[in-house]
Formats: structure tokens, C-alpha cells, sequence
């Protein structure tokens, strides 16, 4: 048993290596990141507090600083003040709400890595088309679109685009990572656009009976790559997706025919207790 214990460490050991020498960074010092991925990710920490100002914390990336975009100037930024180890943001002024873009990012010697998602604060908001399609200079992610209301779902297809300097990047790798463990990967068009389809990959247990599948949620993460001129350029975003919605229509009827099904045995039940009496 000793030496089975031994060898256990042993191994568990050889598997975490390489995830702590990815984690290495400049100084001896270690970025922590999400347990799911490897790669930044930028995400909402908390619930929300007054007038809708939201926490986020980034992963994966250490003392990057986060710009944030307002939907009525897209090619504006507001650099957010850092607190602790993250930035609370909230709708910037002059703003009636709505979707921002937020980026985190930090370049370092030879590399440059940016971590990107899009919130909605609480207001009327515009339009974040103009978000959408107004890509940054460097290499960029983002989808072409975003859900009028909800999130995005099992089984859905969306839309990204990657570009360098505002210009389409084709036949580039899109990797999709979700927190419920699926992996694929996706090749970028002439037009610089990739057709992301969600996995079905929630369990029927993680769907929450008090909140139901449209308030269950876990995060996904695109990453693509890009080197040029002796510079590796790494951007990817991340943001929630949940069940499907007949998933959990099937688990209502499934309910309604279990106790449909125990009603009409009860009966039956009754009688054989009777001839065994």
C-alpha cells in the first residue's frame, strides 16, 4: 500500500508540472488562474453592487490593466482604477448602460496578451453593434453579436471574428474551452469569421431545479494566436453560456410522466398488497 501510495504521488506530480511551469512567470512570479484553463480569462467575481458596479477579476495574466469601452464610443477607452487583485467597473459616465467592452491587457518581452469580455450594465443602453464591430489595433476577438436577452446556449451557433489591425485574419485556430470540460478547436474564414457551435455538454444534474436553465450558467473561453515580426499575440474572450432550453422542458415532462406514472401504479400496487395480506 506504501508504495502504491508513493507511486500515486509520484504521479500526480508529473501531471501538475507542467501546469506550474506554465504558470512560471518574469520575477519567480506565478499569475494564478482559472481551473479550467490555462489561457486569461477575464471574468465577472460577485454579485453586483450599488448602481450595478460589477467586480472582475483576470486569470492567467498578472498586473495587466483593464480598458474599458462604452457602447456610445466604441473606439474610446477608460483605463479602471485597480482594487486588490481586480477592478470594480461600472457603467462609465456618460452612459445610459448597457453593454461595455472590457480588456484586460499586458505586453512583456516578446508577447502581448489580452483577455476580453462584454457586460451589461443595468440602463436603456445602445445598441452594442457599434461595440461589435469596431475591432481593436493588435489581434482581435469578439462575436458579431450577443444575445438580445439571456445567454448564449447548448447547441447555438455564433459568430466570432478575428482580425489583426482591424483587418479579417483567415484560416486561423479558434480553440473553445467551457468549464464543463469540452475542447474544440475552429478554423477563422476568408473573412476573418468563425462559426462557434456550443456543445451540449451540460450534465442533467447541473442544471439548477430552483433556477432552471435560464439562470444556470457556467463560462466558456475562445483563444486564437497570432505571431508576427518576432511578437507572439495571444487574445481571448470569455464569457457564460447555459443549458439548452428544451433540456429543461424535457426534465419538466419527464417529472410529469414519473408522477403520472407512480399515480396510475398506486392502484395496482394497493391490490397486490391486499392478496399478500
Amino acid at each position: 500500500m506504501a508504495c502504491l501510495g508513493l507511486a500515486g504521488a509520484i504521479l500526480s506530480l508529473a501531471l501538475t508540472a507542467p501546469a506550474l511551469a506554465h504558470e512560471a512567470h518574469e520575477g519567480g512570479r506565478s499569475p494564478s488562474r482559472a481551473s479550467w484553463s490555462s489561457q486569461p480569462l477575464l471574468q465577472s467575481a460577485g454579485r453586483p453592487g450599488e448602481r450595478g458596479a460589477q467586480a472582475f477579476r483576470v486569470a492567467g495574466m498578472s498586473d495587466a490593466e483593464l480598458r474599458v469601452f462604452a457602447p456610445e464610443s466604441p473606439g474610446q477607452s477608460v483605463l479602471a482604477d485597480k482594487q486588490g487583485d481586480g477592478w470594480q467597473v461600472a457603467a462609465l459616465a456618460g452612459s445610459q448602460g448597457g453593454y461595455h467592452w472590457l480588456l484586460a491587457e499586458r505586453s512583456e518581452s516578446g508577447k502581448v496578451l489580452r483577455a476580453a469580455t462584454i457586460w451589461s450594465f443595468p440602463g436603456k443602453g445602445s445598441s452594442p453593434q457599434g461595440l461589435l464591430q469596431t475591432p481593436l489595433a493588435g489581434l482581435d476577438l469578439r462575436p458579431l453579436r450577443v444575445p438580445e436577452k439571456g445567454a448564449f446556449r447548448e447547441n447555438s451557433s455564433w459568430s466570432f471574428r478575428v482580425t489583426w489591425n482591424g483587418l479579417p485574419l483567415p484560416g486561423r485556430d479558434v480553440f473553445l474551452e467551457t468549464e464543463n470540460g469540452s475542447r474544440q478547436r475552429f478554423v477563422s474564414g476568408s473573412d476573418g469569421v468563425v462559426k462557434v457551435l456550443f456543445p451540449a455538454d451540460y450534465p442533467a444534474d447541473a442544471i439548477d431545479p430552483a433556477l432552471g436553465a435560464v439562470r444556470t450558467r457556467k463560462a466558456y473561453l475562445l483563444s486564437v494566436a497570432h505571431e508576427t515580426e518576432g511578437m507572439q499575440h495571444l487574445s481571448t474572450f470569455s464569457q457564460f453560456y447555459s443549458p439548452a432550453l428544451l433540456r429543461e422542458r424535457s426534465l419538466v415532462w419527464g417529472a410529469v410522466f414519473a408522477g403520472v406514472g407512480m399515480l396510475l401504479a398506486a392502484p395496482l400496487i394497493r391490490r397486490r398488497e391486499k392478496k399478500h395480506a
